[in-house]
């Protein structure tokens, strides 16, 4: 139960991935606007290279004089010793038949010294063990589209990750989605009841920090934003690029992922890169390969590119989709229900391609090219923060009524 300082808060985050930093740096955000009932912050930040993990935090405390950071790591224990270790909690959590849950580790208190946690994880996490109150915030359910994207075989230890992560949700207090599209899979493919679900109307989607303004954009230039994985559809974006180039395309690609460049080179060991056809991985090895290795980067590339292809399309919730419609850019992206509302909150300021075909691709992007005079002063998406405030408590007075 809070103190007389007001709540205090645990946002655990997953991984260290940009969509995830972005979300949590997003919910602490509306969290702080929540008001006096919330007295303080620790956001649980994974460890990870020394590093990119300063940089990490940085970002995420940028202005926020009243929020931590911990380091903090997610350890699997016996599903037994974790009902032994907060049997006095009296939790009622069913955990028959579950081997092993998650839970986080900071090297202290393991935020039990928090009220409530905000989970900002995905089904890789695995079951996280709800010893406080807990809400579930979480992206896009990709394995319930590309399988492949999250593991080979169907024996991979993914799957009862997600299972068991799947009975932890049904179970916590309250599960949160950015788009409708997440919301529909929560309930149909995670089995979340549909009165635990709370819709976001402004999705969690933290601004990117302000690109020097010596930046020119190049209107040549179409920056794709993949990640070597099923989800991004490789096996027909860049056979697309590939040919695009061969009938003598004048836009300049340049990859930005936050793989390493070597992901995309010939002595890559990632599978999507090694089924390519022989032209295709020339081509890509040939290409300009900006690894996203901070948020300032990403904007810098964003300010730099007149045209940005967000190829992930309907297997993610859309972060960097509206972030690229935030920069100006044209945007293309594959014509999905997600990317066709994002494309009439930003005026219809989208190249959408109507399937998921190297056909279709190639001929957007010839299309893209010979209507670049066009690409300036496109609008911008707008977001109604006042709504999120309102969301956001109603999530928190939710967690409250677990301990009532």
């Amino acid at each position: 139960m809070a103190g007389d300082d007001g709540l205090k808060i645990a946002v655990l985050l997953g991984d260290t991935k940009m969509e995830t930093l972005d979300r949590a740096r997003a919910l602490v955000e509306a969290v702080r606007s929540v008001g006096a009932r919330v007295g303080s912050i620790a956001i649980g930040l994974p460890t990870a290279d020394e590093v990119y993990w300063r940089r990490s935090a940085n970002w995420l405390l940028d202005g926020l004089s009243d929020v931590v950071v911990r380091r903090m790591s997610w350890e699997r224990v016996l599903a037994q010793n974790a009902r032994r270790m907060f049997a006095p909690f009296n939790l009622p959590i069913s955990i028959q038949g579950i081997k092993r849950l998650t839970l986080p580790r900071d090297w202290g208190t393991n935020f039990l010294d928090c009220d409530q946690w905000l989970l900002v994880a995905g089904p890789e996490t695995g079951g996280v063990f709800p010893a406080k109150p807990t809400a579930i915030f979480c992206g896009s359910l990709v394995a319930r589209r590309v399988p492949t994207a999250v593991a080979r075989s169907i024996d991979a230890p993914y799957w009862e990750d997600q299972t068991v992560a799947f009975r932890m949700w049904r179970q916590s207090a309250v599960a949160v989605a950015n788009s409708p599209l997440t919301a529909a899979d929560l309930t149909s493919y995670a089995g979340v009841r549909p009165e635990k679900i709370v819709t976001l109307s402004v999705p969690l989607d933290s601004r990117l920090p302000d690109a020097p303004a010596r930046l020119k954009r190049d209107r040549r230039q179409l920056l794709l934003r993949i990640e070597p994985d099923d989800a991004h559809a490789l096996n027909v974006v860049l056979p697309a690029l590939q040919r695009y180039l061969s009938e003598g395309g004048g836009l300049l690609p340049v990859i930005a992922t936050e793989a390493p460049p070597a992901a995309f080179g010939s002595k890559s060991q990632i599978p999507e890169i090694i089924w390519l056809p022989e032209a295709v991985r020339h081509m890509v090895e040939r290409l300009p390969i900006e690894q996203l290795v901070s948020h300032q980067r990403w904007a810098e590339l964003l300010a730099l590119s007149g045209n940005v292809w967000i190829t992930v399309g309907a297997n993610s919730d859309g972060g960097s989709l509206r972030q690229a419609l935030r920069s100006g850019a044209r945007v293309i992206s594959l014509d999905c229900q997600l990317t066709r509302l994002a494309s009439q909150q930003a005026g219809g300021a989208m190249v959408l391609i109507p399937q998921l075909t190297v056909d279709d691709m190639v001929e957007t992007l010839h299309r893209v090219e010979a209507d670049m005079g066009n690409a300036s002063g496109l609008p911008v998406l707008n977001s109604d923060l006042a709504s999120l405030r309102r969301e956001i408590g109603f999530v928190l007075d939710r967690l409250l009524e677990v301990r009532l």
